[in-house]
């Protein structure tokens, strides 16, 4: 009896080691989790390596994640699933889904993480790239002008210094966009006469003399 005990007990540490090897062997065989592209190898053939080695990096980028910030002014605005614009360089553009919109603020920037989904089952888009994200929260009335008309008042109010019945009015505005076509300037009425010229040498209420000048394309924008 006591044969048949010690035999089956060395039966069951057998099997135990069994499989344990049959583990081991199913682990020389490596499958990726999930579906993706295969990017660098990280050991060659024959090399000897260890658990936690990196032996190989795959990459899934369908879908890519965009990430991008938006200033505190602004973060309310946003809602999720909205359609957000991607703008890629030599790419064209695309559209994706808002799927993140982070609660607590960057500590350096002040501003809130965003994440837009993109479809990227073809793979046309590689991973790390910069691109230019636009989020529409809303339509603002806005005129495009020249950054060089753009004046600050006594108390450091950003606006433009226009005429009115021959007099200075000094129009607080606000920065909307800048770009190197001009800048986007919103809280203005449709049509004002903008002071392009000696803005800086005049007052708001000084009665001025004016010479009309003929605008261009960019200034009827």
């Amino acid at each position: 009896k006591n044969k048949v005990k010690e035999a089956q007990a060395a039966l069951k540490t057998a099997q135990a080691q069994l499989k344990t090897a049959q583990q081991a062997l199913n682990y020389t065989k490596i499958y990726a989790p999930f579906d993706g592209i295969f990017e660098k190898y990280h050991a060659d053939v024959g090399s000897t390596v260890q658990t936690g080695d990196m032996l190989v990096t795959f990459l899934s980028i369908s879908p890519l994640h965009v990430i991008g910030a938006a200033p505190q002014n602004k973060v309310d605005a946003i809602t999720l699933g909205h359609l957000a614009h991607i703008t890629f360089p030599q790419k064209g553009e695309a559209q994706g889904p808002i799927h993140y919109v982070a609660h607590h603020s960057d500590q350096a920037t002040r501003t809130y993480e965003v994440k837009v989904t993109l479809d990227n089952t073809k793979n046309v888009y590689r991973s790390g790239k910069s691109v230019r994200l636009k989020i529409p929260l809303q339509e603002v009335f806005m005129h495009k002008i020249s950054p060089a008309f753009l004046s600050l008042s006594p108390e450091g109010v950003l606006g433009i210094k226009t005429v009115y019945e021959n007099k200075v009015r000094f129009m607080p505005i606000t920065l909307e966009e800048t770009s190197p076509e001009g800048a986007w300037v919103s809280g203005l009425p449709e049509k004002v006469t903008l002071i392009t010229l000696g803005h800086h040498f005049v007052k708001d209420g000084q009665e001025v003399n004016t010479t009309p000048k003929t605008a261009t394309k960019e200034h009827e924008e």
